[in-house]
């Protein structure tokens, strides 16, 4: 290294798909923002997945938890918006303790009320009752 300090910038417009649910990624900048009319599908595939070599084998919560911390690391940050509006911003100028929580990354900010709950309906109708009772667990102690 030379010591001089190293910025990334993106510029994005890109149309992608996971597992077939159509998703819109757009940003310039430092600032990215994923588009999608189901962001609890989003997630759940999100969650599923498998990191990229090198950032550790983990899946669910913790998985988002790691992709936060990736793009803190990077000076990047991500909102994900649905229907309702922002459901949860990821990455740097972010600081939660229910992010750090639920995912274990306090780089993982959730949307208010208003917008995350017919996302967190959607996730408990399709399986993911066990991070909302794991989150319960956590905030007793």
């Amino acid at each position: 290294m030379d010591g001089r300090t190293r910025t990334l910038v993106v510029q994005a417009d890109v149309r992608v798909e996971v597992d077939g649910l159509p998703a819109h990624l757009t940003g310039s900048g430092r600032d990215l923002q994923l588009s999608t009319d189901a962001p609890a599908r989003l997630w759940t595939e999100f969650t599923r997945a498998e990191l990229p070599s090198g950032w550790g084998r983990v899946n669910g919560p913790r998985a988002i938890g790691r992709i936060a911390d990736q793009l803190a690391g990077q000076g990047l940050s991500l909102s994900v918006v649905g229907p309702t509006g922002e459901v949860v911003r990821l990455g740097d100028r972010v600081s939660s303790r229910l992010g750090r929580v639920a995912t274990g990354s306090a780089a993982v900010h959730f949307g208010s009320p208003r917008t995350l709950a017919p996302t967190v309906v959607e996730v408990v109708r399709h399986g993911g009752a066990g991070l909302f009772d794991r989150l319960r667990r956590r905030l007793r102690r």
